[in-house]
């Protein structure tokens, strides 16, 4: 009394191909394929976009030229030696120091009174005197440096120099803020 024509409700899809199933992937095989590369992995190449708007790669400024500005403010407002009639080059040159007079200037302003502790200052002080010496072949590290001793004993001044400095200047960042630390805790 059963009819074996009755067409099975229940049919397995596990070991069947796509093609058998009516209507299963309506969507044309061409739209799907995939071009092989000869012998290459396929790779993924990531680009890295800046948020800023900026893709250049990070550069030290050009060096300042203590000549130019010299002769800038040389133009502008005449010296008393132009007035008396000398030679304009011995001022100049006293202003442009060598590396050892630049140096032995920074380690005077070093090794004055400090507020900070013995180890605390050796600490610091060592960090400079084995760093600076390798930086300072740097023309752009040597004008800086010149600047920054133009401006005197004003501590908040130089602070602030050294401060601007190392925002714009990565070469420096090995010695300038144990500098930095020294020059803020100097004892007036």
């Amino acid at each position: 009394m059963t009819d074996t024509t009755l067409p099975r409700r229940n049919r397995s899809f596990q070991n069947c191909k796509e093609t058998d199933i009516p209507g299963y992937n309506d969507c044309p095989s061409f739209l799907f394929n995939i071009s092989k590369k000869s012998g290459r992995r396929n790779q993924l190449h990531y680009v890295v976009k800046d948020t800023y708007g900026s893709t250049k790669l990070p550069v030290t400024p050009p060096p300042l030229s203590t000549k130019k500005r010299l002769a800038m403010t040389d133009n502008n407002n005449p010296s008393n030696s132009e007035i008396n009639g000398k030679n304009n080059s011995s001022d100049n040159s006293n202003e442009i120091l060598n590396d050892d007079e630049i140096l032995k200037k920074i380690s005077e302003l070093m090794n004055k009174c400090s507020k900070l502790s013995d180890k605390e200052y050796h600490f610091y002080k060592r960090k400079v005197d084995l760093n600076l010496p390798k930086s300072i072949n740097n023309a752009s590290t040597k004008t800086s440096l010149l600047h920054f001793l133009e401006i005197g004993d004003d501590r908040i001044k130089q602070a602030d120099y050294l401060r601007k400095w190392m925002a714009m200047d990565i070469t420096i960042s090995s010695w300038c803020p144990s500098f930095l630390k020294l020059i803020e805790n100097i004892d007036n």
